[in-house]
């Protein structure tokens, strides 16, 4: 049972788990991320890319095979 009991805490440890222990780390130790200043404004809207100021553009290509 034991055996078992250590394999699953090892495969607990994966790349998600190491991101979200380092935000949490970066954070102060604390769960609770703030809303960056732009999220506050009223002129923000997710669905306009217009919305944002100062913020260059970027691409993305994904190709699946």
């Amino acid at each position: 049972m034991l055996s078992g009991l250590l394999y699953a805490v090892a495969d607990a440890v994966d790349r998600p788990m190491q991101l979200n222990q380092g935000w949490f780390m970066c954070n102060g130790h604390c769960g609770y991320v703030l809303q960056p200043d732009y999220v506050k404004q009223t002129s923000y809207s997710p669905f306009d890319k217009h919305s944002l100021e100062n913020v260059d553009p970027i691409s993305i290509s994904v190709t699946v095979s």
